[in-house]
């Protein structure tokens, strides 16, 4: 606790903004690894795709599910002790994985692994409302969020060029030993939670009896709903854009899966423009999403107007689509969760919201596969700018209450 309150606000920004971000990265580097290797895998195992991707599908689920358990735990323990757990289990099943060629094992193995990459979100929200003020919290979400696009980034370079020089097995390998060096570094740089920051000139967190009591609300429920809308726009988009690409206009598999490589970028510099915008102007998540959403809302509406005009013109709308879909991401699950810090339940409110956001994305995956393979991608597209149109229209019923919810928040933890 001395090194910590010796830091000046900006080295200490610097040092834990940095310490998350890469920490989130290799998360990423642990997580989505499977499904950059799997075709390699069914040629090596002689295991059917649709098997092997039974694993994606159910650590998808899983790391869904267990983002609501990580953020009771994120709560209730040590933050810092739940996200090394997590780190730990992942790195290990990582390393373990590749000696296995039994379908069920691997499945098994991979959905035990969603878990663990739902033990490091929840609990780090929890760590950075506790060590930032408002401003450097949302400069904090913005850099973790850049790190899950540097690690997806990372996973599609790096894993080619290991399997040009050994094969699939050595992905995992180097991924697992990865997180193991970060679990180290985790463990030494990282720090424990005190009943009150040092940091913080607010009031001392409540005290244990109210700090259980969940602030459940009708309306916490409909940011819910809103979250879903957004998991399913946003994941959707990421995954079917390529398919859409290519049916479209003909382009080839290779050069409709290349395109999805703009969608990081763009997503970069909208998560940097909407944390500025909400510091600057809009200091209320809630309506800050709605803004987000209604961009979303035009782009998708463009997308089905000009859908066969140029593949150029379809990738840039794809792209802002996407971009606008991770900043409203950004203030549902950084944001919103923050403002719950004095009733101890910062973390749960987190993981409620990240699990949110991926129940939406596992009715989207389907849902658009269905969706466009029986009625096209016309009606898929128009579909999309509906379910925008509702999120624009749920949050701008909803912010004015969030700010009255917000001070009564205030008025109880006094």
């Amino acid at each position: 606790m001395t090194e910590l309150t010796s830091m000046t606000p900006k080295k200490r920004f610097g040092f834990f903004s940095t310490l998350f971000m890469i920490t989130y990265t290799v998360s990423y580097l642990t997580r989505i690894n499977f499904g950059a290797v799997i075709v390699e895998m069914v040629d090596a195992t002689g295991i059917a795709r649709s098997l092997l991707s039974l694993a994606v599908t159910g650590a998808f689920f899983t790391y869904g599910a267990g983002q609501i358990v990580s953020g009771f735990l994120g709560d209730r323990f040590q933050p810092k002790n739940v996200v090394l757990a997590g780190l730990l289990t992942t790195s290990a099943i990582n390393l373990a994985l590749p000696f296995f060629r039994n379908y069920v094992v691997i499945i098994a193995l991979w959905c035990v692994n969603g878990i663990a990459q739902a033990f490091i979100w929840p609990p780090m929200v929890r760590l950075m409302t506790y060590l930032f003020d408002s401003g450097d919290y949302a400069r904090c979400g913005v850099r973790i969020s850049c790190g899950s696009c540097a690690g997806t980034v990372l996973v599609y370079l790096v894993s080619p060029l290991i399997i040009s020089i050994a094969d699939w097995r050595w992905v995992f390998w180097f991924c697992g030993g990865v997180g193991v060096v970060m679990s180290l570094v985790w463990s030494r740089l990282c720090f424990r939670v005190e009943a009150v920051s040092p940091f913080s000139t607010a009031r001392p967190a409540p005290a244990k009896s109210a700090s259980r009591r969940f602030p459940f609300s009708v309306l916490l429920i409909l940011i819910v709903l809103t979250t879903v809308c957004q998991g399913a726009l946003r994941d959707g988009v990421s995954t079917w854009m390529p398919s859409f690409i290519s049916e479209s206009y003909d382009l080839g598999n290779a050069v409709s899966i290349l395109t999805g490589a703009v969608l990081p970028v763009f997503s970069v510099l909208c998560l940097q423009f909407s944390a500025w915008i909400y510091r600057r102007f809009i200091p209320n998540p809630v309506l800050c999403a709605g803004l987000f959403f209604g961009v979303s809302a035009l782009c998708s509406s463009a997308l089905w107007l000009f859908r066969n005009v140029s593949p150029l013109l379809s990738v840039v709308l794809f792209a802002l689509f996407n971009a606008a879909m991770h900043s409203t991401s950004q203030m549902q699950t950084v944001m919103v969760p923050s403002y719950f810090k004095n009733t101890g339940n910062v973390s749960l409110v987190s993981g409620i919201l990240s699990s949110a956001t991926y129940i939406g994305a596992s009715l989207s995956i389907y849902g658009i596969a269905l969706i466009s393979e029986r009625s096209g991608w016309g009606i898929t597209l128009l579909l999309w700018a509906i379910v925008a149109l509702a999120g624009t229209a749920l949050c701008l019923a909803i912010f004015r209450p969030w700010d009255r919810y917000v001070k009564k928040l205030e008025k109880e933890t006094v």
